[in-house]
């Protein structure tokens, strides 16, 4: 009788397993209509994705893609490029050590840029707006609140002919996304799992290196020209940018205060300048959370926007804008891309703030 009934118990919890991995993540109380959910796992244990439904979109365009999550990380971020419709989405990743990471992007940038920021203890648990034959408008909605357009109404246009709400089961959280993308996003899912508390990352020490990460979209279209990464000392803050501009961006160069008082540059980029030379220096405690960028095959002009203020724009009126964000508890802290006659391509270095 005893091992009958271990059988039997070992057999309930493995239906409940079976349940929740394929997105039945409730189960119904012997008593009746009084639903059960499933408690969170524990922190160490591994956390099945499954995909949900409706999706977004009906195009059958684009490039198949499913967003790799790791199961110590948390959402960050969501960043999303928006015009008429949603054209692209990329979702960032904290892990426990500060790392971040991204498996995206998905579409197109060439609308207006958002950075939703999330806090350490928000998660997604829903996806809302309408769609046709792409993701015409989307809202988030999180834990705490849902995230729209600087007007109020959810990001994007106004077409489209089906609403969708795609929602997360109780005890879970939307961490990805999976669909086809090509220049906009032709059909979008979402990916959940359920959720466990992720602690806070902690502040990296001052004797441990800082990885430099990428960040993306760059500005600008013209690739040619000579390569060049800033290399970026550890030990060194930002104390100035020096950006010579006329008509458009001749060059830049990135200055670094060091530990022990002395200055540093890792070199112009861009070549002798006809314009004026502008500095931006920093206070001690400033440092730069984002570039906005008018760009097309060169860099025609650029602001600087550090936590404190924004310096610029410096330049002329060409291009088309493009936005550069470091993610939360981030610092850009220098520039990757190539230049020739003017700056070709600019993309910017990131690492996590100390």
């Amino acid at each position: 009788m005893q091992r009958l009934l271990a059988r039997l118990a070992v057999l309930g919890i493995l239906l409940l397993a079976i349940g929740f991995a394929f997105g039945e993540n409730q189960v119904t109380a012997q008593s009746g209509a009084t639903p059960v959910f499933l408690p969170f796992v524990s922190n160490y244990t591994p956390r099945q994705l499954y995909m949900l439904s409706p999706t977004a979109g009906r195009s059958t365009g684009g490039i198949g893609y499913e967003d790799s999550v790791p199961d110590d990380v948390r959402v960050s971020e969501v960043w999303l490029s928006v015009g008429s419709v949603i054209e692209g989405v990329q979702i960032w990743y904290l892990h426990p050590d500060g790392m971040l990471y991204s498996s995206g992007p998905h579409g197109s940038w060439g609308g207006s840029l958002y950075s939703i920021v999330l806090d350490p203890d928000e998660y997604i648990v829903a996806l809302r707006g309408k769609s046709g034959m792409f993701m015409d408008s989307l809202s988030i909605v999180t834990n705490k609140r849902t995230f729209v357009g600087p007007d109020g109404r959810p990001y994007g246009g106004s077409g489209g002919d089906t609403d969708f709400s795609i929602d997360a089961p109780p005890g879970g959280e939307i961490v990805g996304l999976f669909g086809r993308a090509g220049g906009w996003l032709d059909y979008t899912g979402a990916l959940a799992r359920q959720r466990w508390l992720t602690p806070p990352p902690t502040p990296v020490p001052p004797e441990t290196a800082r990885p430099l990460i990428r960040l993306l979209p760059g500005a600008g279209w013209g690739h040619d020209g000579l390569q060049y990464q800033d290399t970026v000392p550890d030990d060194g803050r930002v104390s100035e940018v020096w950006v010579s501009a006329g008509t458009m961006v001749d060059s830049i160069q990135f200055w670094y205060l060091r530990a022990d008082g002395t200055l540093y540059s890792p070199g112009q980029r861009g070549f002798v300048s006809k314009g004026e030379m502008h500095k931006a220096v920093f206070a001690a405690d400033e440092y730069i959370t984002a570039l906005h960028i008018h760009a097309g095959e060169f860099t025609d002009a650029i602001s600087i926007v550090t936590n404190k203020q924004t310096f610029g724009p410096w330049g002329g009126d060409g291009g088309d804008p493009n936005d550069i964000f470091a993610p939360a508890g981030y610092e850009i802290c220098g520039l990757y891309g190539s230049y020739s006659l003017g700056i070709n391509w600019t993309g910017a270095l990131a690492r996590q703030r100390r």
